[in-house]
């Protein structure tokens, strides 16, 4: 029993001084997390800024002049064709690619079979942000299109 007892009082003996260790540290270490947020806070408010009202287009990498559009009142941006659109991916294209996403598409239970092109979702997505938004008579030409890809574009 005594040794019980001396295992008992050394324990508490090395805990005593390292729970008031603890507290020290922890009363250290609430300002400096304080500080950080309200830093944190001040960098939001000064990322909430309005973008500068020129538009980019990254096609082409030119900076276009501001143009109102008559009916919206926005800014118009020069509209790629089917045609030039249908170019881009089928650069991006990879008949490899387009024979192993036939296997799991099955395209063959479509009543119009479904052709695939071969290409990547980060690349049709990287495609429509460097084209932007589309008229509706060119997303009609996309949705109603034979390849998969530009109705994902679409």
């Amino acid at each position: 029993s005594r040794k019980q007892e001396s295992m008992v009082e050394t324990r508490s003996r090395k805990r005593a001084p390292s729970l008031v260790n603890t507290e020290s540290v922890r009363s250290k270490r609430t300002r400096p997390t304080t500080e950080r947020l309200l830093k944190k806070r001040s960098t939001k408010i000064v990322s909430r800024q309005k973008p500068d009202a020129l538009s980019v287009n990254l096609q082409t990498r030119q900076v276009l002049k501001k143009t109102e559009n008559a009916s919206a009142g926005a800014f118009a941006e020069p509209q790629p064709s089917y045609k030039q659109l249908h170019q881009q991916l089928v650069k991006l294209s990879s008949n490899k690619r387009a024979a192993i996403q036939t296997k799991y598409f099955r395209v063959e239970e479509y009543e119009d079979e479904d052709v695939l092109m071969g290409i990547t979702v980060p690349d049709v997505r990287s495609v429509s942000k460097d084209t932007g938004f589309f008229d509706y008579p060119l997303l009609k030409q996309l949705v109603l299109s034979k390849y998969h890809e530009e109705r994902l574009l679409a």
